[in-house]
């Protein structure tokens, strides 16, 4: 309603949504991506491939791979729905 209403944060130029806010700085980069690489978490039961610096990549602690798009679909795995 707030977002809606440009009230708030939400006035601003360019505002980041509070959700980013609160993850700002704990993504895990991991070297340089081309267009068909993604991210992955390699916990046993994640089920997304990322964009490099991807917020959603914060809650993992199993490690984080480089794959290209194709191989994680293979592996089953959907895109994120924070960073695509």
């Amino acid at each position: 309603e707030a977002r809606a209403a440009r009230r708030g944060l939400w006035s601003i130029p360019n505002p980041m949504a509070p959700w980013d806010f609160r993850h700002k700085g704990k993504s895990q980069p991991v070297g340089d991506l081309n267009g068909d690489e993604v991210m992955v978490c390699n916990s046993q039961g994640a089920k997304t491939y990322h964009k490099k610096m991807c917020t959603g990549l914060s809650r993992c602690n199993k490690g984080i791979s480089k794959l290209s798009k194709s191989s994680a679909e293979s592996q089953g795995r959907k895109a994120c729905g924070y960073c695509y």
